[in-house]
């Protein structure tokens, strides 16, 4: 059985601190599984169960986008933040690189 990672309650970007919520039909709501509310300091993820079904390396993974755009946002990079692709194909080599090296603390 492959491992989870554990995604954190909170994670700290420079000098604020993100609280990490699983939300129930996020992604009824907005058309997407993981957001990220810089001025209320929260990112959001799709839950697992319900009526979505998910594989957890999808929500692991959006919890690596979200991430992202949290730090680019932190570095103001706005330009940055707001390419979607780049944040995705970013996010997606961090999350595979620290994933098969085996540095995420797994569950």
């Amino acid at each position: 059985m492959e491992k989870k990672i554990r995604i954190p309650e909170k994670i700290v970007i420079l000098d604020k601190t993100y609280t990490i919520k699983f939300v129930d039909n996020l992604q009824h709501k907005t058309d997407s599984y993981g957001d990220i509310w810089y001025q209320e300091q929260e990112i959001r993820l799709q839950s697992e169960g319900g009526d979505v079904n998910r594989h957890r390396q999808a929500t692991e993974s959006c919890f690596f986008h979200e991430f992202v755009h949290g730090i680019l946002h932190s570095i103001s990079e706005a330009g940055l933040r707001e390419n979607e692709d780049f944040v995705t194909r970013f996010s997606s080599v961090l999350y595979q690189s620290l994933r098969e090296s085996k540095m995420l603390v797994t569950e």
